[in-house]
This record gives structure tokens, sequence and C-alpha cells, in this order.
């Protein structure tokens, strides 16, 4: 998954928040993605209270800002990453990555195109 975040300009808070929203879809933050989140934070120089807090929010609260400041493609890959990071698609996970993507103008299709691509790369 690291090769999903090259560059620690492309990220700023809300994406991250993103990211984290779609990996609590399925109800469930578990342990590796805690990790994952955790060494992201990290590596890209967020203060670990920041991720902390972020834990005990609600999916709609880390959803409240809505400014992605990067690539679009970037962001419809690296959701579906994030929400396949478990080795499973949640129908929560879907229904949220369809959400967010349409925000940026993306389908449905673009989505299931993205998600079908990630597949194919991870066999």
């Amino acid at each position: 998954m690291k090769h999903y975040f090259k560059s620690k300009n492309k990220l700023n808070i809300e994406y991250f928040r993103a990211l984290m929203s779609v990996a609590m879809a399925d109800g469930t933050l578990r342990d590796e993605e805690k990790a994952f989140f955790q060494e992201r934070a990290e590596e890209l120089g967020f203060p670990l209270e920041t991720i902390q807090d972020m834990f005990s929010s609600t999916i709609d609260e880390l959803q409240s800002s809505s400014s992605y400041e990067v690539d679009d493609v970037d962001f419809l890959t690296d959701i579906v990453a994030m929400a396949m990071i478990d080795g499973e698609l949640h129908q929560d996970e879907y229904d949220l990555c369809v959400k967010l993507v349409k925000k940026l103008e993306y389908t449905k299709t673009d989505l299931d195109n993205t998600i079908n691509a990630l597949n194919n790369l991870l066999k």
C-alpha cells in the first residue's frame, strides 16, 4: 500500500480524514488499518493526537470537510485501496466510495473499473 502515498505534498488532513472514513465504513477500524494510519501520520508529519482523535470520530465527522486538494485519479485509487486494505470490500465501504467519487464527478463505472484494476494488480 505504501506506493499509493509517494508524495507527502499530495495529502492534507481532509484527504486523510476521507481515507479514514472509508476504512471505517464497514463499522470496524481493524488493528491493521489503525497501524496503517499511525504509520502514515508519522510519515506525513501529522501529530499522533490528530490521528487518535480521528479514531474516535464518526464517519460523518470525518467527512465534515470536502476539500480534497489532490489529483482526482489518485484520490479515486486511494479510496478504493483503503476500502480493500483488509482484503474485503464491504457493501458499506463500497457505498461510501460511491458517495465520495460523486463529489469529484466520477461515476460508479469509474469506481468499478478502479476496483477491478486494483483486484487485477493484487492477483
